[in-house]
């Protein structure tokens, strides 16, 4: 099992510790429970939205679409 760093991270890098946590789970299933890995994709898209929303934000509205 993977476990978080006390670090202060980024949401780039939560996002990579998520993706790492979630790479980890397809080679070995018995690492989390379905439970947890529905809780770590919920987490990732909300945590992608968050780093989506302050780069609209950071660029006032501009380039949005890319």
């Amino acid at each position: 099992m993977i476990t978080p760093v006390n670090k202060p991270q980024t949401s780039v890098g939560i996002i990579k510790s998520i993706n790492k946590a979630l790479k980890e789970a397809n080679k070995d299933p018995f690492l989390y429970t379905d439970d947890e890995i529905r809780t770590l994709k919920r987490k990732k898209r909300q945590w992608q939205d968050l780093e989506r929303r302050a780069n609209i934000e950071d660029r006032k509205g501009f380039g949005q679409y890319i």
